[in-house]
């Protein structure tokens, strides 16, 4: 007998085991046609990673990727996607990792309330009229990186 799927939106992880939702968006959204978004957000945490804007279209940046973001930040347990063409990249990153990491694949983790509220927040960055006038990989990324160390300090403002 299978095992029920997992539900990410409805169940919450325990301090005991980090994952990282991990998904690419395709670039036109920040204003570069010719480049991907890689986004990172670390669960239960809700801290956003990585994001940056790639250019490179080599074969498996997306592993590389992943693998130097695990070299600088400790590797998950899990590694999670909404996007069916990241799974085999995820699969390889987490077997590759110092401590190898399970890979799933549930499209209704974007649901999860962690997720949901970073999306919101970076829509609206998208269509802030500031960001929308951006050109250039190293111009948007400056923004993008910006978003990513506020967004992050969110709860300690709060808690000021």
């Amino acid at each position: 007998m299978q095992d029920p799927p997992l539900e990410w939106d409805t169940s919450a992880l325990s301090n005991d085991s980090r994952a990282w939702f991990i998904t690419t968006w395709p670039g036109k959204v920040a204003n570069a046609p010719d480049a991907e978004m890689l986004f990172v957000l670390e669960l239960p945490s809700a801290r956003c990673l990585s994001i940056q804007l790639v250019v490179d279209s080599t074969r498996g940046w997306q592993h590389q990727a992943l693998s130097r973001l695990a070299s600088i930040s400790p590797a998950p347990d899990i590694l999670i996607t909404d996007n069916s063409k990241l799974h085999h990249f995820l699969v390889s990153a987490g077997a590759s990792f110092h401590k190898p990491a399970t890979s799933y694949l549930d499209k209704p983790i974007t649901l999860m309330p962690a997720i949901h509220q970073c999306i919101l927040s970076l829509m609206e960055l998208f269509n802030e009229p500031a960001f929308r006038t951006r050109s250039g990989i190293s111009n948007l990324n400056e923004a993008l990186e910006s978003w990513r160390v506020v967004y992050n300090r969110r709860d300690e403002v709060g808690k000021a």
